[in-house]
């Protein structure tokens, strides 16, 4: 059974990491395991981090793109929409992870466990400016991906005390990046925090009538800007233009819909937005390179 990356529709991840005493979750995510081979666009309030293992990936983080390698890792703010996909690093091209082995650690965890009392020194001083500094992304240093390395091993082998040594390897990788962070991670300009308000806005209304008939000018007017000005904002955070988001997004819904019910095509096709079954496979054949029901056979 695929994985699947379960969002609101705004994209914040419904998904708990943890418990409320011990706020984590590290999990190895191999991207074959994934529906489409990738950890798809989604945000949430927790901190995470990221830690390469095999392959190379491309992580998209709000109008930031980061390259990584295996034995590379990346922190990642609080509140950020972001996307993991397997990349070629040698044509840069995004590639199909069922034919080749991309696997990460990814860590989320609630900035409470470096430290939960807002009134502390610790607090003010080493929490609320990382949090607060509008960072997107931030590559690590090999000592800080070492500390990641052994918060995992701690982790899994949960061991009497792991919590203390997962706790400390995170307040140890805190402090160093309290330390460098602000001012090396490149900060969120005000118009990027806009554009990006404006696409989790728009995201929604499509994702909320994905089923319905649906313009350009429909959501141009939800977001109360131009359409125009709407692409721009597409264009330059998730590469595509709302209507091509759109129809990614009824494929996806169309390939859950093909593995999870007896529907027929025709009535996945109609509900999914699309006008007709051959409407529909015109461009499944496109995205998935086989048809609606190739898809079908070959996942069951």
């Amino acid at each position: 059974m695929e994985q699947k990356t379960v969002v609101d529709t705004s994209l914040r991840e419904l998904r708990r990491h943890g418990s409320d005493d011990f706020p984590i979750g590290i999990y190895r995510d191999d991207f074959s395991e994934f529906e489409h081979g990738q950890i798809a666009w989604h945000w949430h309030d927790e901190i995470q981090f990221d830690y390469i293992i095999k392959g190379t990936i491309l992580v998209q983080v709000g109008t930031s793109e980061f390259v990584l390698k295996p034995g590379e890792s990346i922190f990642i703010n609080t509140g950020m929409l972001h996307r993991l996909v397997p990349v070629d690093e040698k044509r840069r091209e995004l590639i199909n992870s069922e034919s080749d082995i991309h696997v990460i650690d990814s860590f989320v965890c609630s900035w409470k466990l470096a430290e939960s009392d807002r009134l502390s020194r610790a607090y003010r001083e080493c929490v609320a400016p990382l949090l607060l500094a509008k960072t997107d992304g931030l590559v690590l240093s090999k000592e800080e991906s070492q500390l990641l390395r052994k918060m995992a091993e701690q982790y899994r082998k949960k061991e009497t005390g792991y919590e203390m040594a997962v706790k400390g390897c995170l307040c140890l990788l805190w402090a160093s990046l309290v330390e460098k962070g602000i001012s090396a991670a490149r900060q969120i300009q005000p118009k990027e925090e806009r554009d990006l308000a404006r696409i989790k806005e728009a995201m929604t209304y499509m994702q909320q009538n994905f089923s319905c008939k649906v313009s350009l000018e429909d959501v141009a007017q939800v977001v109360a800007i131009s359409k125009s000005e709407l692409c721009r904002c597409f264009r330059r955070v998730l590469k595509v233009s709302p209507m091509e988001y759109l129809i990614q997004f009824r494929l996806e819904e169309a390939s859950r819909q093909l593995l999870s019910t007896d529907k027929s095509v025709t009535q996945i096709a109609l509900e999914t937005g699309f006008d007709s079954p051959s409407h529909l496979g015109r461009f499944f054949l496109k995205e998935f390179g086989c048809t609606p029901r190739q898809y079908r056979g070959r996942k069951r």
